[in-house]
Parts: structure tokens; sequence; C-alpha cells
């Protein structure tokens, strides 16, 4: 190679660190130009002296970093300069070689141990990062001639770290911080994670990949479903509230000033990391200042109630309590005594007593048992939360009897029944977490 690209590589492979530091930058270059020929000598394995000028830049980058290792050992660049000012090239990269071997090795082990003790329920991306990206930049980590590599591999983003591991020890914080996030999550059993996920899901709205493709940071989620439970006055040890509880909590933000909110979502956050030990008690706190930004938006979008509850739309009602479908028998009985009845209010307390599911209830209201204001009777003895069911129904399904949609739709539409229309709205947009429509 010409002196020109020596020096070149030369200032490359030295700015900032060693040739910073030297009182004899020519004598620094000089050490350093004979080193690179001596990795060169080894990267070729003693057959050659010379390599691609790419190659040549690879080798003193690696060598560079190496270097900057020892300097990182210091609490401050210039403290650095100061003691190493008097050192060889060869002996910075050698102890810089050594250290960051060591920290190869510390990456192994607890990258290890983070596999081990992992969370009970994890995303995809989770579940990538830990037995894909993360062990292979590991274990191909080469720090004798490509130190300077650094992994791309941080696929997994952490709740509120932004800073890129753009070194080694670098890294080494990244999986510190992951080992902390994961043991916290770990706390929760699994039915508890999922339902937090699934409500998380259902808080997106149009969104409809499975719980374990959610791209967020499973500890952010968690703690802030840990962080609402505990401001809605909650269980210790739950992630979702029942939805009356959960829609009482975002009307309750939704009128705050966003200043009083602030302070709730600080207040909630000291509780809970109150008990906790550094550093995972700062790291809480720091995470719930981007999360209480989030839920207020979530407040005032109407969207805070179906991140919170865990309810499904089969278990949100109250009046069917989870029950199965009629033998055809049963239903036939019922259908005729509801058509035999002549009392608008009699027939209601027939439908509404006597079915068990969603399914049975639709099924009754297109039977050709119930007549004009009928059907509004029917819907005045339902609760909120069935009737959210019912609306849901007839807007998202083609079925037949169109009779009883028509009538749900005049029901709605009397100024009388302004409130009921109110408390079904929540209760839609806590199931679905989207916006109620307004044309009913």
């Amino acid at each position: 190679m010409v002196d020109e690209k020596k020096q070149a590589l030369a200032r490359r492979g030295g700015r900032g660190g060693a040739l910073a530091a030297a009182a004899d930058e020519e004598e620094a270059r000089r050490q350093l130009m004979d080193l690179l020929a001596r990795r060169v000598l080894r990267y070729t394995g003693g057959k050659s002296r010379s390599v691609r000028v790419e190659t040549a830049q690879e080798l003193l980058c690696s060598i560079a970093a190496c270097i900057e290792r020892v300097y990182d050992r210091f609490p401050t660049r210039e403290e650095g300069r100061r003691r190493l000012a008097a050192a060889g090239m060869a002996e910075l990269f050698d102890a810089g070689l050594t250290l960051l071997k060591d920290d190869r090795e510390k990456a192994r082990k607890l990258l290890d141990a983070i596999r081990e003790k992992r969370p009970p329920a994890e995303t995809q991306l989770l579940t990538c990062a830990l037995d894909e990206e993360l062990p292979q930049f590991v274990e191909g980590y080469d720090p004798e001639f490509g130190a300077h590599r650094m992994c791309n591999c941080l696929c997994y983003p952490l709740a509120c770290e932004e800073k890129e591991a753009e070194t080694l020890p670098e890294f080494l914080l990244y999986l510190e911080t992951l080992r902390r996030e994961n043991a916290y999550c770990s706390r929760y059993p699994a039915e508890e994670l999922r339902d937090a996920m699934g409500a998380a899901c259902r808080a997106m709205g149009d969104y409809t990949g499975e719980e374990t493709e959610l791209g967020e940071n499973l500890f952010r989620l968690v703690f802030g479903q840990a962080l609402l439970v505990a401001l809605a006055g909650g269980e210790d040890g739950s992630l979702t509230l029942p939805v009356l509880i959960a829609l009482r909590l975002q009307r309750l933000l939704a009128s705050l000033a966003p200043s009083r909110r602030e302070e709730l979502f600080r207040l909630s956050a000291c509780r809970l990391s109150e008990r906790e030990a550094e550093p995972l008690r700062d790291y809480m706190r720091r995470t719930a200042e981007g999360l209480g930004v989030e839920f207020s938006r979530l407040a005032d979008t109407g969207s805070l109630a179906a991140r919170l509850s865990g309810k499904t739309e089969e278990a949100a009602a109250p009046a069917f309590q989870q029950g199965g479908r009629l033998p055809d028998r049963l239903f036939r009985t019922l259908r005729e005594r509801v058509l035999a009845a002549d009392d608008p209010l009699v027939k209601a307390r027939l439908v509404t007593e006597g079915v068990a599911c969603l399914d049975d209830l639709i099924d009754l209201l297109a039977a050709d048992c119930l007549f004009d204001g009928e059907f509004e009777a029917v819907y005045s003895q339902l609760d909120p939360a069935s009737l959210a069911l019912l609306t849901l129904r007839a807007e998202n399904e083609t079925q037949d009897g169109e009779d009883w949609r028509k009538a749900l739709h005049q029901y709605y539409n009397r100024k009388e029944n302004a409130g009921r229309r109110g408390e079904t709205d929540e209760w839609i947009a806590a199931l679905t977490g989207k916006p109620v429509r307004q044309d009913r």
C-alpha cells in the first residue's frame, strides 16, 4: 500500500483516541501502522503482508475499537488521555482486546440467564430477539478482527432507553435493562399477561393480528396496565379491570386538566415503584412519563377502557351469563310462550329471562313472536352491556329478521332513551376500541 493510503488509514483509526492523546502524533501513527502490519499478517495466517484497502480499513477500525475500549474505562476522556499518554499502541490494543473478550463472555452469560428466566408470555418480536438475533450477534462477535462491528439486531426496543448500542459495553447495558424488564413481567402469571396483550390488541381498533404479533415492548405494556389498575384502585397482581371500572376511570381522566392527569400518573408510578430497588425504580418512573402522554390521548379519544379491560364480548354481558344455546325443543317452547303472551312487558321478561346467550336472543327476536312496540319493551329490559352486544351484532352481521333491527334504530332515536344510548355507546367503545357510530 502506498504511504498516502497508510496515512489516511492511520487518521481514521486513531481519530479521538490514542493519536489525540499522544504527545508525538507522528510516532503514534508509526506505531499504529506497525500494529496494522502485524494484524494483517495474522489475518492472512502469515501468508501475506498485503490485503485489499477495504480489508485494511476494517482491520484498522477494529484496532481503534479495541483502543477506545481502554479509554472507556475512565470516567472522562480527559482522564484517560492523561493516564494513557505514555502507553504504546500495541499495549493499548492488547489491553482493549482482553477487555472486549471479557465483555463478550459477560454478554454470553447474561443472555443465557435472560433466556432461562423469560416471561411466561412473549411477543414474536421478543421471541425472535431472544432466540435468534441476540444469540447470533453474541456468538458471531469477533473482538480481534471485527471489534467495531456492532449489532444491528436490536429489533426489540426497550421501554424508555432510546440510545443505540454502538459499543459492546453499551450492548451489555441493553441486556441488563432487558433482564430487568423481563424479570418484572415474569411476576405475573401467563393468563394475566395474555389478558393484557389481548386488551392492547382490542384497543388498537382495526388491528386484526394475534396477541403475540404485537410490536410493543412487553414491559411497557405490562407496567402501563399495572399503572392504570393501581390508579383505579384495582387488585394487586392484576393487569386488567372490569369494564365498568375501566369506563369510570376513562371518564375521570377525560374530565381532568392535563396537569392533573400528569400528577395522578406520577403518584401512581411512585406507589408502584417505591418498593423496588434501583435502578428498576428509576426506570419505572421514567417509563411512566411517556405512558402518561399515551394514556391521556386514549382517554380523550375514548379508547382507554378498551386498553384496560380484559373482558371479551361474550364475557362482558351479565344478562347472558355466558350460557350455552337452548336445545331446539326448549327454544320452540319459549317461542310459543312469548307468542301467546298479551302484555309486552310479560313478553320482554320471558325473552330476557329465558335466553342464556346472544345467539338465542337474536333468533328469538327474528322468530315472528314479537311485533311493533314489543321489540322496544325487550330492549328496555336489557342491561347496557347486553344492548351493546346486540347493537354490534346488528351493525356487523347480515341476518334474517329486519324488523328487530328497525325497531332497535327507532329505540335509539327516541329522546327519552338518550341516556340509554350514551351508556350503550360507552360499552361499545370499551368492547371494540373504535369510535361509536352516530347514525343508528
